[in-house]
């Protein structure tokens, strides 16, 4: 799972942290963000990540037209710009084709509902083990619950085709008017079922319609681990 664009009391740094979702380990790339925003959009593109947009300050709406693609070993090569810099909307591209409307260039054609995944490389346990997910959030700016969090197995390539199972965890909500001061702790999750072979999802659904679900997340310190037996 890759970190960037995170900001600390309206600072953001350049950082493309990595997680390994097996062990917990957190890496620092050495090569920097090149273009570090508030609440960038991003979306999976065969093994790439793509940022774009969003507010390039915090403070008087500058929007950012830029567009990335990262690649698996962290390196950043600037893409064509955006038409316009707008709030931007994505969605998880799978199919390593790009969809022509994936960013709105139209302030009065906003889509109506959004959906984007995060999802992380494949895990693997064995039947006797006894395995967990927890990981923590901040929820900004919330009009709506709009963050869920799967387990994803009988993995396809393709998000809507692999086999997918609501987890009960504990999301940040609530925070009206900006982020809270702390993150909220998942609980401790129980994993279940095959997981030979498995992986974390976090499905966020956003949109405006019927009214407007724009809530911005901040997922951090997640980690998948097995109980210790005695």
């Amino acid at each position: 799972m890759y970190l960037f664009n995170i900001t600390t009391t309206n600072e953001i740094n350049n950082k493309l942290e990595q997680i390994n979702l097996e062990t917990g380990i957190l890496t620092e790339n050495t090569i920097l963000n090149p273009n570090p925003v508030f609440s960038a959009g991003s979306s999976i593109w065969g093994d790439n990540i793509i940022s774009f947009g969003v507010c390039s300050s915090n403070f008087n709406a500058q929007y950012s037209k830029k567009l990335y693609k990262i690649s698996p070993w962290g390196e950043w090569t600037e893409l064509a710009d955006m038409h316009v810099g707008l709030q931007t909307k994505g969605e998880v591209v799978y199919d390593g084709n790009f969809n022509s409307k994936l960013f709105e260039t139209d302030v009065a054609n906003r889509q109506s509902s959004n959906i984007s995944w995060l999802v992380s490389s494949p895990i693997t346990a064995s039947s006797s083990d006894q395995v967990f997910l927890n990981f923590e959030t901040k929820d900004g700016f919330n009009n709506g619950e709009t963050l869920q969090v799967y387990l994803i197995t009988n993995w396809t390539g393709d998000i809507t085709t692999s086999t997918k199972t609501l987890l009960s965890a504990n999301i940040a909500s609530g925070s009206t008017a900006g982020y809270d001061a702390n993150f909220t702790f998942s609980g401790n999750v129980p994993l279940t079922g095959d997981l030979s072979n498995f992986r974390i999802g976090f499905k966020y659904v956003g949109g405006y319609a019927p009214t407007p679900k724009t809530t911005t997340y901040q997922i951090d310190n997640v980690r998948v681990y097995k109980a210790k037996k005695f």
